[in-house]
């Protein structure tokens, strides 16, 4: 059957997923830089391929690969679903900012109090205003993280504790208000936030609560 290649994306500050050339199979494989057990899997992508089994008859199935297994780390997905790499991608838009300038501005300060609220105006807009972004792929889902610490292994709670602290900005975009604050913004995937932190690497990092404890 022929299937159209698609990107499936979540703006964390922009996280997301795609596909787009054309492939011919029955298995659509699925490229995840996320652990195993991380929920992106254990919840959503399960739920997904369930029901494409189960929509199509058991014709059509789908093959979760975590970890970074068709190609480590989260800053080529776009790029794995343009060049067929997965059938489809998750990743996260914000570390290629500059492939989705109009998508970040789902995440300047202001622009929502929730991640729900964030995600229903971004679905809103979508095709406006960001579509003409993605035109190389079919995008199958976008939204952004439910919410966001700082989390440390020192106190940050006061502006005087951020001075001079090692912190990893929400988005590149973000970082003249992570300077601004006193703090020494340094990048870094998700996926090193954790060793970072036990390292010292980093001090701070802006993360959700369910990428830190599922990575």
């Amino acid at each position: 059957m022929k299937i159209r290649q698609n990107i499936l994306r979540t703006v964390l500050a922009a996280a997301l997923c795609t596909f787009a050339q054309t492939a011919a199979s029955d298995e659509l494989s699925v490229a995840t830089f996320v652990p195993p057990q991380h929920h992106t899997n254990t919840l959503m992508f399960q739920w997904f391929g369930e029901e494409i089994e189960k929509r199509s008859g058991g014709t059509l199935t789908m093959k979760l690969y975590p970890a970074g297994q068709l190609g480590a780390g989260p800053v080529q997905q776009y790029k794995r679903a343009i060049e067929g790499v997965g059938d489809i991608t998750f990743g996260v838009a914000a570390y290629t900012p500059a492939i989705f300038p109009k998508t970040m501005l789902a995440i300047l300060p202001g622009t929502s109090n929730t991640g729900e609220e964030s995600t229903r105006q971004i679905w809103e807009s979508f095709d406006d205003h960001f579509a003409d972004e993605f035109s190389e792929v079919k995008v199958l889902a976008v939204g952004t993280v439910a919410g966001s610490l700082l989390v440390g292994t020192r106190d940050v709670s006061t502006l005087e504790g951020l001075q001079g602290a090692k912190l990893v900005p929400f988005a590149a975009m973000t970082t003249p208000l992570v300077e601004a604050m006193g703090a020494v913004p340094v990048q870094l995937p998700v996926t090193e936030m954790y060793t970072g932190l036990s390292s010292g690497t980093i001090d701070v990092t802006t993360a959700s609560y369910n990428n830190l404890t599922h990575l």
